[in-house]
């Protein structure tokens, strides 16, 4: 108990982030969030930087642990869903999964790692969300990690990466290179100092996607 990951913040109010761009991760992300998912997934991959609470601790540390799927499930069923850019049917799929509509959340302003939290920090921090359970993909954990623990950490948010297998890279290579970590890392930097993140570029290419959170109760 003396790290910081989802079984020792239990209290605290938490919602759980679906970092979109991979349909596998989306899927195995629904089962997830409808209490259901009982695959292969067996590791945390931790991360917090500053909270008032007394029950997270670790301070900036990054490190995995073995997930017990049941503990999961029952947490990742009962609080908020958000899923950040996901693919076009990501809602259906959640639906379908057994996610109930009044915790489901699409929001489609992000096009990249960085602005997957960046555009919800704000939104993150009016619902007074304690702790962020981000899901990704193995091979895009600690690039998220580290990008979840400057930006969202910033703001006194801790965050916990649970992290997928996937199938992308067939020969094995699931790691990203030092530059892409390093470049994402100075892009969250930059918009934790003066709100600069590089993604207006991309906005602009795909302007479809800059629409704000709506719940799917809501919008249906």
């Amino acid at each position: 108990d003396g790290w910081c990951g989802w079984l020792g913040v239990k209290k605290l109010h938490q919602v759980l982030l679906v970092l979109g761009g991979d349909f596998e991760r989306e899927r195995l992300a629904a089962q997830m969030a409808a209490g259901t998912y009982s695959g292969s997934f067996s590791e945390m991959c931790a991360t917090t930087w500053v909270t008032s609470s007394k029950d997270v601790q670790g301070a900036g540390k990054v490190h995995s642990k073995i997930v017990d799927n049941e503990e999961l499930n029952e947490l990742c069923s009962k609080i908020p869903v958000y899923v950040s850019s996901g693919h076009g049917n990501a809602q259906q799929v959640m639906l379908d999964a057994g996610v109930t509509e009044n915790r489901l959340y699409i929001d489609n302003r992000a096009v990249d790692t960085v602005t997957n939290f960046t555009t919800l920090a704000s939104d993150f921090r009016k619902r007074r969300f304690q702790h962020v359970l981000v899901v990704t993909s193995d091979y895009h954990a600690r690039r998220a990690s580290l990008v979840a623990l400057v930006t969202l950490g910033g703001i006194g948010i801790a965050t916990t990466t649970l992290f997928v297998p996937s199938s992308r890279y067939a020969n094995g290579e699931r790691k990203e290179s030092a530059s892409r970590i390093a470049r994402d890392m100075l892009r969250a930097l930059l918009w934790s100092i003066c709100g600069i993140h590089g993604g207006l570029v991309g906005r602009w290419i795909h302007p479809e996607r800059f629409s704000h959170s709506i719940n799917v109760k809501k919008e249906t």
